[in-house]
């Protein structure tokens, strides 16, 4: 602990010298007073440019457009033959029509091409491939809309020579691999290897079939499964990673054997008409020289993105002209070179992808960072908005405190970052001066203000006065209890759950072990005053919690005689969609903790590590990616432009759904309640979200005022004290005042 506290000092200390050296020096804490020297300056356009590249949507055709609303019309898979991209599009199951379609990215010109499917029992087409002129698609046999699965279901070869328009359809004639309960064989890949022969790939086995579906052999090559390929001038290279020597192998289609071999990773790989062997590496698509290895970038993704749902696939294809194609999150969109301009960089530190992240943290593709959906969407919405400034990546990773230390203390000296993912930053490390009061700017602002955001959850993000990191998004935790059983805040008690609790004893309550985390989590809320850094455990109210904690089952199922009597809601937000009414049918309370302050309900950040002791207790961020905390560096230079970064990141983007979280906005969390109530799932419409559920909620967030800590070291020390007392030999009350002492001279330590 005292290292620690020496290393923030020493942190703050140089600070002070670098500020010396003529960086800005940094607000101090709790002043916000000091107002942005140039809060309201206009941007200013850049007139230089320089060579490189960038993007633009090609418009999809009318019968492509809002084939399946949730994604996109080319989400489907896709293949390329010569210049032209052909894709499987994302359509509904029981679509009377089954298609593909080709789009020649050198005239710019759409084709369609109907997939026949015949006597098929529930057809789908589960993929496409193409190559010297001709179209395959594989079609299975499958359940859709809740049909029953054929006992021999299998699967159809289709066949179309797009020149002469000759199609063939015919049953894959495959039986189920030895040792398989299903007599039919369970396919995974189809690959064109040229107009007249294609390859099907299965858990154990490959297959070459000619139009007619006539098995020709089954060559040795390894594939098992579904293989990672591209095609280089029209030349198949295939990715084995269970090969001794891992990488692509040019496959000879005439023999049926590898050629030749590339140590190139398989993450990202892309093909071309072109001639070149294109990667992703480090962020950026890099080319390679097949023969000697090395490689040169030639663009980032993030500079060649729309939106940050164009990250994802990375379905990427470089035509003969040199042009770049990959689908985005509304249609294709075209990266071609061109001249662009020279804006001055603004540095954006995140965790990168190395093998020591830590845990919780996983990067978006083959990406060399991990941040939130929301944050690289800020990134990309900036960097095509704004006239003066670019946001660069600076990926930076540790894996144990000590590189963490040196991390921070190369941040504190260094200048040559201005924006920070805080995830990053240990809870404690906003004390060292590392990070800009953000609120002089919010003032000075004209486009966004306190006002635009929901009160209690901007006060959350207080320090000291002071607005040091922007969240975008929390959670809620809560307690929802039977509206029947409800007796309202004041005497909702230990007490009175253990009385209803014997009168009712088949009725449902959480699990021990989920009730720990979110009990441990919440009492650095509930019990610990922040501001004047003294605690409170040695109240009636935390021996009550003990003594709850203590009576609930360790183990139970997931029936209930007698229904539910209250349960534990980490993601209040997520669950939305999926009204508790489906749990309490005679209605519901947010109840909150017994026998706490104001609703007993508290706020979370969104976790970004999965490093949480226990059971079922999680918090979105270790399901759906981490969220969105940032600052601006004290050391910065450039901090007007990283105030406008910060200030697209406020504004928002196109996500108005509650699932990932609750919106600071009032604007955006507005959107989420009227999208929820607009989500009807088919089947549970007498469980829909409704006015009287959005009133609720809105209720709850609006009286929320707590937000718990996330600090490791302090929830470990209270998880030790409360495992102590539920493994027997001491009373709640002396437990409560054991942890009483503790957290106390921890917080001294910290002040």
């Amino acid at each position: 602990m005292k290292k620690h506290i020496c290393l923030i000092l020493a942190l703050a200390m140089l600070l002070g010298l670098s500020a010396c050296g003529g960086s800005p020096a940094a607000v101090p804490a709790g002043s916000g007073t000091a107002p942005p020297q140039t809060a309201s300056a206009e941007p200013k356009p850049v007139t230089e440019t320089i060579p490189g590249y960038a993007p633009e949507e090609t418009a999809l055709p009318d019968w492509l457009e809002g084939l399946w609303p949730e994604h996109s019309g080319l989400s489907g898979g896709w293949d390329s033959d010569g210049d032209t991209m052909w894709f499987l599009p994302d359509t509904d199951d029981s679509a009377e029509t089954l298609f593909a379609a080709g789009y020649d990215t050198v005239t710019g010109t759409w084709q369609r091409c109907g997939i026949s499917t015949g006597e098929a029992r529930y057809p789908r087409v589960k993929a496409i491939s193409t190559a010297g002129g001709a179209l395959w698609a594989m079609i299975e046999e499958y359940a859709a809309g809740g049909g029953r699965i054929p006992d021999d279901a299998g699967y159809y070869l289709f066949y179309k020579n797009l020149n002469d328009g000759t199609e063939l359809l015919s049953r894959i004639p495959l039986a189920g691999d030895a040792g398989t309960e299903s007599s039919m064989a369970e396919l995974h890949t189809i690959l064109a290897l040229d107009g007249s022969h294609v390859l099907l790939t299965s858990p154990s086995s490959t297959y070459v079939l000619d139009p007619a579906a006539n098995v020709l052999g089954s060559p040795a090559l390894g594939l098992n499964g579904w293989p990672n390929y591209m095609r280089v001038n029209g030349q198949l290279y295939i990715y084995r990673w269970d090969a001794e020597d891992e990488g692509f192998w040019l496959l000879d289609t005439d023999s049926m054997s590898y050629s030749r071999h590339i140590p190139v990773d398989g993450c990202g790989c892309f093909s071309s008409s072109a001639g070149n062997f294109n990667c992703t590496v480090d962020g950026a698509l890099r080319r390679f020289d097949i023969q000697s290895g090395a490689n040169e970038p030639v663009f980032s993704w993030m500079d060649v993105a729309l939106s940050a749902d164009d990250l994802g696939g990375f379905s990427c294809f470089e035509n003969s002209k040199g042009e770049f194609f990959y689908m985005g999150k509304s249609g294709l969109i075209r990266v071609y070179e061109t001249m662009i301009p020279a804006k001055r960089a603004l540095t954006l530190a995140c965790f990168g992808d190395t093998n020591d992240m830590p845990a919780g943290y996983t990067s978006r593709g083959a990406m060399s960072y991990s941040m939130s959906d929301e944050l690289e969407d800020a990134v990309i919405r900036f960097n095509n908005t704004d006239p003066e400034y670019r946001i660069v990546l600076k990926p930076v990773s540790y894996s144990s405190n000590d590189e963490r230390d040196r991390l921070l203390i190369e941040l504190a000296t260094g200048s040559d970052v201005d924006v920070i993912d805080t995830s990053i930053l240990p809870e404690n490390a906003l004390k060292g001066g590392l990070l800009t009061d953000m609120l002089p700017y919010l003032d000075a602002d004209g486009a966004v203000s306190r006002d635009d955001f929901i009160a209690p959850l901007f006060n959350a993000m207080l320090k000291n006065g002071g607005l040091y990191e922007y969240t975008d998004k929390f959670t809620l935790m809560t307690l929802i209890s039977d509206a029947g059983l409800y007796p309202g805040r004041q005497d909702w008690t230990a007490d009175y759950i253990a009385q209803q609790r014997a009168e009712r004893p088949d009725m449902r309550v959480p699990f021990r072990e989920d009730m720990l985390e979110a009990m441990i989590w919440a009492s650095t809320a509930e019990f610990i005053d922040w501001e004047h850094m003294t605690c409170s455990f040695d109240s009636l109210a935390f021996t009550g919690w003990l003594k709850l904690l203590e009576s609930l089952p360790a183990e139970q199922g997931y029936g209930g005689a007698q229904g539910v009597f209250f349960s534990l809601e980490c993601d209040i937000a997520g669950s939305v969609y999926f009204s508790p009414r489906m749990s309490y049918p005679n209605g519901y309370v947010f109840a909150g903790f017994p026998e706490a302050s104001g609703t007993g309900s508290y706020f979370v950040r969104l976790r970004s590590s999965s490093e949480i002791a226990g059971g079922f207790f999680s918090t979105p961020g270790d399901t759906y990616g981490h969220n969105t905390r940032i600052g601006i560096m004290a050391s910065s230079a450039n901090k007007d432009g990283a105030w406008r970064f910060v200030r697209t990141l406020m504004l928002g983007g196109d996500d108005v759904s509650l699932a990932n979280g609750i919106p600071v906005s009032k604007a955006g969390f507005e959107a989420g309640l009227d999208y929820a109530a607009s989500r009807v799932q088919e089947g549970y419409e007498q469980f829909a979200f409704t006015q009287a559920d959005a009133d609720a909620m809105r209720e709850l967030v609006y009286g929320t005022t707590r937000l718990v800590h996330t600090d490791d070291a302090l929830l470990t020390l209270i998880r030790s004290e409360v495992n102590a007392y539920l493994g027997g030999g001491k009373s709640a009350e002396d437990a409560a005042k054991q942890l009483q002492s503790r957290v106390s001279v921890y917080l001294a330590e910290q002040s």
